[in-house]
């Protein structure tokens, strides 16, 4: 059996009234301050969250716009915290949930041996991991 007829999740939507429902999120998110996560927004322009989400995923643009609903709250979040307006903890915590990541570092080590064999002929590379074979 089929939706009801006038059922909200049945809705189809043209990318450009996609974009402007999505604009529309994005002005609350950024203006409203008590927007603290992408659902409060998409929850002020009216349309199931599935939508939402299956229209970001078909539409790159609109994909970048709930993006930026996101960056948005993540800044509220974390001014709040900053600002002892909000649990530093559960900050830290929420903003984590919203995609925000620890700064990693990737150290590159390069084995000298391995770097100098790939500069020398081939009949020297062979005599050279002769020797280091011999020095194990």
């Amino acid at each position: 059996m089929g939706a009801p007829k006038g059922n909200r999740y049945t809705q189809k939507y043209t990318e450009d009234q996609a974009i402007e429902l999505f604009v529309k999120a994005a002005e609350y998110a950024i203006n409203d301050k008590e927007c603290l996560s992408v659902q409060d927004a998409v929850i002020h322009i009216d349309i199931p969250h599935s939508t939402f989400y299956d229209l970001a995923e078909k539409h790159k643009v609109l994909d970048n716009i709930k993006k930026e609903i996101n960056n948005a709250v993540i800044a509220r979040i974390n001014k709040g915290a900053l600002l002892n307006k909000m649990n530093a903890t559960a900050a830290i915590w929420r903003s984590k949930q919203l995609g925000e990541a620890d700064k990693t570092e990737n150290t590159n080590v390069v084995n000298d041996n391995v770097a100098l064999l790939k500069l020398l002929s081939p009949a020297d590379r062979k005599k050279r991991i002769k020797e280091l074979i011999k020095n194990l």
